[in-house]
């Protein structure tokens, strides 16, 4: 499927990037807070067991702007990649705070991007990671992930 933009013809994996990058400039130009870190994974294939994403310096509020962007459907209609934050105390499994975002549909491209935006209270030296899952059978598919913390 392609969309047609000022006369050019775009193609669909072009036009979720771009979404996506426009979606998170959109999100850290309206806000005008310190931005922390920024984070991206590209050609994604399989699970993303939890991973540091940033180990906060000071306490505070701390807002993270996600988007997945599916580049390759696999056709499964119905299935999806979930993603989410982690939030551990001294990377303690007690007293975790859990954020789990919108699905990122995998049976097509017409569904190719899920986004969220979620704030987290963390301590400093408290990490923040980040983890993909299934939601049924996502063999084939191939996503990428931006993610923007800022320190509100």
């Amino acid at each position: 499927m392609r969309f047609v933009l000022r006369e050019r013809r775009i193609p669909m994996r072009k036009m979720s990037v771009f979404l996506a990058a426009a979606l998170l400039a959109l999100c850290v130009s309206a806000s005008g807070q310190t931005i922390v870190r920024k984070f991206k994974l590209h050609s994604q294939t399989g699970i993303i067991s939890p991973r540091k994403i940033f180990v906060p310096g000071v306490a505070g509020l701390y807002r993270v702007s996600t988007v997945m962007v599916l580049t390759q459907a696999n056709g499964n209609v119905g299935t999806a990649w979930y993603w989410g934050l982690l939030n551990s105390k001294q990377g303690q499994t007690s007293g975790q705070q859990t954020a789990i975002a919108y699905p990122l549909y995998v049976g097509s491209l017409d569904t190719g991007m899920a986004s969220g935006v979620i704030t987290l209270s963390s301590d400093a030296g408290q990490p923040i990671m980040f983890s993909t899952v299934p939601g049924g059978d996502v063999t084939g598919a191939i996503y990428d992930v931006y993610i923007v913390i800022e320190r509100l």
